[in-house]
Parts: structure tokens; sequence; C-alpha cells
């Protein structure tokens, strides 16, 4: 179980990078108009108000609309640097420190530069911008509604806050059912209830879940700020025994039933309110969204084939998987593909009224979205909901347009940045790309000058395998010399109903593992050993399975990433000129020595 994230970044401009992480589509849709530059900020007083990002407030920050630079006629101001570092991709911004400031303020102005330097060059959208560009339309007029009609009508009373601070006072020891979808789920809660299935039964037929920490889906004693609303409202009021309906949350639908309560010292109200309105106005938020898309999915008569849908959603994998051993537990980004065959992406997985939409139409609207981005569509209800907001998203924004959203400054201004972003990427294609080239003897050259760049990590195999006392460890240790495969037993363990330890493949140039001077400075080939005991009393079984050394790649193994790197460096330098000249034609001041008075804080945090 973890928690729901709160809707929040709607509408942020679009990011491009160019070169150094040029970050376009910066300048935020709430820029004030040009005027004078403000007069000098006076000494700040001495006293202490908070810590901004660990530094002393004391009054220096500078106020939302104090001018950093200026590009002709357009101001660029702390409120747009603010937005703009905080709608770009986290990746590709730079540190917080006073040179990624400078670096970021430099890239704000450079997009005033480039931006009107391609409108003048006679850019205009091709086809495939076009179909950009209606996309991004639709998603900004989207976001428009959503703010809105779902979160300006998302609040907390002081009643609500004061109920959910109740549940502050008690824990909950809790075990649960992952269920594959809703339908399952209540069809067992049923069978509990009337007694036809156990607990146990049901855990180990239906669960999903690979996060339990305990058997029969156990998931320990549960503190009320930990849960998210739906669970721990459903939970509040149950006694130990009893069952809760189905919960839906972001992992799926799941049953969780109380083993036991006791009551604890809350931390002052005070101290949690803020975090209490802010997880009631998400829960009413997401009431309010599917009130919304329910009405619009009936408005147009929508529905999903069940059947393709139940079919369709096995070949995706969750966007985000959690992998659990001895080690600890790690997560990674799944950026797999679905693939489908061509004539199964003619299959129908939802009509409405006057159209459908298919698995092919589907994977080009998933695969239009970014992979750190991209929702779970693993299972039935998750795949349901994504197909739903494909086909519900034009919808939404004809209602925006009805409405009038469409004629907001923030709305405008947010199209317009994505127009302005296509037409600077085709200024970028014909003046710095088209002039890269890479030939033979560069590629020999620097190979030669970087060769020892060039080579594969060692690398070493080992098996971990836990137990949860010294004499299990020990037990293990004798079976593994005595001939038995690590992957017997890891099987064997599985088979039992327990992941008990895993295969490992770590490089020479990884730190930071806790088997890491084991491996690599403790055990050869076939060599056993134990880590342990730790706080719980298990004890880590480890076997060095084998060593791959590294090795110099040829020239012909390394001619991509060659071409690569000097392609990218013959770009940053033909950008960087491209730059210094057309800055040239601009009128520009900056003030970079106020980057570090910036008060920067995420404004939808």
């Amino acid at each position: 179980m973890r928690f729901r994230v709160s809707p929040r970044g709607l509408g942020a401009l679009a990011a491009l990078a160019l070169g150094a992480a040029m970050i376009f589509g910066a300048r935020g849709p709430f820029a004030a108009p040009a005027a004078a530059p403000p007069p000098a900020v006076a000494p700040a007083p001495a006293r202490i108000r908070s810590y901004i990002n660990g530094v002393p407030d004391t009054g220096q920050f500078l106020p939302d609309s104090t001018e950093l630079a200026r590009v002709n006629d357009v101001r660029i101001t702390v409120r747009d640097f603010i937005w703009a570092y905080f709608n770009s991709y986290a990746e590709d911004r730079p540190s917080q420190d006073s040179l990624g400031r400078v670096t970021f303020l430099d890239n704000l102005v450079n997009k005033e530069v480039l931006g009107p330097t391609a409108r003048q060059a006679g850019y205009a959208p091709n086809y495939e911008d076009r179909v950009m560009l209606r996309e991004h339309t639709q998603r900004v007029l989207a976001n428009a509604l959503f703010h809105h009609a779902v979160l300006d009508s998302s609040d907390a009373t002081e009643a609500q806050i004061l109920h959910v601070y109740e549940q502050y006072k008690f824990e909950i020891h809790a075990r649960h059912i992952l269920f594959a979808n809703t339908t399952t789920a209540r069809k067992v809660r049923a069978d509990l209830r009337n007694g036809r299935i156990s607990w146990s039964e049901a855990v180990k037929k239906y669960s999903l879940s690979t996060s339990d920490r305990g058997p029969d889906g156990d998931v320990g004693w549960l503190v009320r700020a930990t849960m998210p609303y739906a669970l721990a409202d459903a939970l509040s009021s149950l006694k130990p025994g009893e069952i809760t309906d189905v919960i839906v949350d972001e992992d799926g639908p799941q049953l969780v039933q109380c083993v036991g309560r006791r009551t604890v010292v809350p931390l002052g109200i005070e101290s949690v309110r803020g975090t209490i309105r802010d997880q009631l106005r998400a829960y009413q938020a997401g009431i309010q969204t599917e009130r919304l898309s329910l009405g619009l999915a009936k408005e147009i008569g929508f529905a999903t084939d069940t059947a393709a849908v139940a079919w369709a959603c096995t070949f995706f994998k969750p966007p985000v998987e959690s992998k659990h051993d001895i080690a600890g537990t790690s997560v990674q980004l799944n950026a797999w593909f679905p693939e489908f065959s061509p004539a199964d992406t003619s299959r129908v997985l939802g009509t409405w009224n006057g159209g459908h939409i298919t698995v092919g139409g589907f994977l080009e609207a998933f695969s239009n979205i970014p992979p750190i981005l991209r929702p779970d569509s693993s299972t039935p209800d998750a795949l349901t909901q994504q197909v739903a907001n494909v086909v519900l998203e034009p919808y939404r924004a004809q209602i925006a347009n009805q409405r009038g959203y469409d004629k907001e400054p923030a709305v405008v201004a947010a199209i317009e940045a994505k127009r302005e972003q296509l037409l600077v990427e085709h200024l970028y294609a014909d003046s710095v790309e088209s002039r890269v080239s890479v030939t033979a003897d560069e590629a020999r050259a620097y190979y030669k000058k970087k060769q020892s760049d060039f080579i594969t990590y060692p690398s070493r195999r080992f098996a971990a395998i836990a137990r949860m006392s010294q004499a299990g460890a020990d037990s293990v240790v004798r079976e593994l010399k005595a001939g038995t495969p690590a992957q017997f037993i890891i099987a064997a363990d599985s088979m039992a109903g327990f992941r008990s330890g895993a295969f490992h493949d770590m490089r020479e140039d990884e730190h930071g593992n806790m088997f890491r001077k084991v491996v690599y400075e403790e055990l050869k080939p076939g060599q056993i050993t134990t880590i342990g005991p730790n706080h719980n009393g298990e004890v880590a079984v480890v076997q060095l399975l084998s060593v791959t050394p590294g090795h110099q790649l040829s020239f012909a193994e390394s001619r991509e990433m060659i071409d690569n790197n000097l392609r990218a460096e013959k770009a940053e330098a033909e950008f960087q000129s491209l730059l210094k000249r057309l800055r040239k034609r601009f009128h520009i001041t900056q003030h970079p020595e106020l980057v570090m008075r910036i008060r920067l804080l995420d404004p939808a945090s």
C-alpha cells in the first residue's frame, strides 16, 4: 500500500531541452506586464522568520514581481523563474546553487531569443506539429476544466479535519489482499463473510501483493500519518476481525482486515492540520474527478469491452516495479512498451456514440506519454480507466471551450508556448543539427584519444538467501556446501510460499550495496559466507557464483557511442555559436546577482 499522490502541476508550460538542457516554454502564464525595473530592495531585517532550503529567511528573499532579466520588452520575473523551474522535468533542472540558478536564468533568456527568431524566420507547423499541438491543446483545456470543476470545489471543513485527527489517536494492525479486479474482490469479500473461504486461503489464491511484511498478507501496524484517506477512513471504525469494503487505490482493488488496535499519543493537531487538509482535498478531488468522468461517459454513451480490456492489460507491465529481497526494497522505472500483433491492434477496447477506440489507437496515445509519467495499465481496472481518459479528453476540452476557459491567459500562454516550442525545434534542426556530421577519421581520432573510456566494467554474480535465525542460515550453508545449487533453495522457498532470496549482478563501479565488501573483497567463486544477524534477527547467506572480467571495447564496438558523443559536442558548440549571434539582435539585461535571493519553493506543494 502506498500514498496516493495529490493532483498538482496542472496546465504546466512545455519544456524543451536544447544543447545544455536549455529550458523552453519556461515563462509562466502569470507573467507580469512590462514595467520599469523595481527600485532597490531595502536592507533586510535581522529577524529570522523561517528556513528556506536550509537558508534562514531574514527578509532577503525577493518579491515575485522582481525583474531578473529583460529581453527587449519581455520581462522575466521571480515568479516566471519559479514556475518555469518547477514545471520543467526534474532530471533537466540545473542545481539550486548559484551556478545552477544563473544557468537557468540564461536558459529563460535564450528562450525569449529563440522564440521570436523562429517566428520571424517564417517557420510554420507541419502536419505532425499540428497533431501534437491539437493533442496539447486538448490536454491544456482538460486541465483547465479539472482546475475549475474539481480543484476549486475541493476543500476541507474544520469538522472534517477534527474527524480525521481522531484517527491519529490509534494504530491498526492490518493484513490485506490485492486483487486483479474489483469483480473478484467483491466475490471474495462475500465468500469471506459467509465462511465459504478462509482469509489464509484467499491470500494464497488471489493476492497479487509483493510488499507484505508477514504471512497471510500481514502489513504490520499502520500509523494514520502513513495511510491514504480512503484506507484510513475504512479501517477507523473496524473491530478486530472485520473486513473493509473493496478499496481501490493506485495499487488496485483490495480488501483489508483489522487484526488489532492500540491507542497512541498523537502529534499536536496544529502540526498535522496542513497534512490532513491536503489529504482531504485530494480525496474530494478524486471523487469530483470520478463524478465528472462518469457524467461525460454517460452523456456520450461510452462503454468498454470488458473481455478485450481483460485480455489487453496482460500485455502491459506496472510503470514502477518494486523488488524485495534480503538487500531491501528497490524501485525501478519500467520503460518497457507492450507489443501486439498487427491483427490484434484492431481489436476494439471501447465504444461510444459514433466512435470506437482500438488497441492501436490506445497505444498511439500511450506512446506519447513519457515513460516516467505513464499510468498503470496492467490490470483490467487500470486499463479501463486509462482507455476512458483517452476517449474523454477531447470531450473535456469541448466543455472547457464551452465555458470559455480557452480565453484564460494561462491557457492561451500554455498553448502558445507549445506552438513556439515546435517552431524552435525546426530552427534548431536547420541551424544546428543539419550542420553536424562525424567523419570516420574524426571518430578514430576520438577513440584513440579516449580509448580508456570505452571499457566494460567487471561484474560479479552472487546469490543472497535470507533466514530468520543463525540456525536457519547455518542449515542453508550446509546445503550449499553439500552441492545443492542456490537456485534450488530459492525455488523451494518460493513453492513454500515465501520469497527468501534472489540472484544479483553487481558491477565493480557500484557502491552503497550492503553486499559489496563481501562480494568484492572476501569471497572467491563458489565460496559462501553469512552476514548478520540484523536488528530483526535475520541472517543473509551469500554465495559468489561467478566473476565476469571487464574488457576493452574495439573501435567497431564503440563506434555508435563515439558518433553520439561527437555529435553532441559539435551540436552544443554550434548551438552556443547560434545563440551568441542571435543575442546580439536583442536588447538584453540580466541580474544574475539576484538569483540566490529567489525563494525557490515549488508553488504546487
